[in-house]
């Protein structure tokens, strides 16, 4: 069966180890940052999650547990799947700034880079024609 297979085992465990290094908080805030509606959707839906565990009675400290191997399973397919567009992206965008995209860098959106995306720095930015 043909596939369009995006997202590779290594994007995986590269997804398990950001979310690892930088934790959920700061994996969510990214998140918000650059797609806040689906940031907006996966919280609400997490906390109607966690008030339907909440329901079924078990001991705290499990139903919390439960939730954040929810929380982390969930944001590492998000990771995982943006970087594996990412990637397909950059083949598809070669020599253009889209391709230098560092999914790394901090996004830090206030006045001044707000839209901004993060560029690498190994190569200077496109002007404009």
């Amino acid at each position: 069966m043909p596939t369009d297979q995006q997202v590779t085992a290594k994007m995986i465990l590269d997804a398990v180890l950001d979310l690892e290094r930088r934790g959920p908080v700061q994996v969510l805030r990214q998140l918000e940052a650059l797609e806040p509606e689906l940031a907006s959707y996966f919280l609400e839906n997490l906390t109607l999650l966690h008030q339907r565990i909440m329901k079924l009675g078990g001991p705290i400290r499990q139903s919390q547990r439960l939730l954040r191997e929810i929380q982390a399973l969930t944001l590492i397919c998000i990771l995982a799947l943006r970087n594996g567009h990412l990637e397909m992206w950059r083949g598809l965008m070669v020599g253009t700034p889209a391709a230098r995209i560092d999914p790394d860098a901090d996004t830090e959106l206030d006045e001044g880079t707000a839209g901004a995306s993060p560029v690498s720095d190994s190569q200077p930015p496109a002007t404009a024609i």
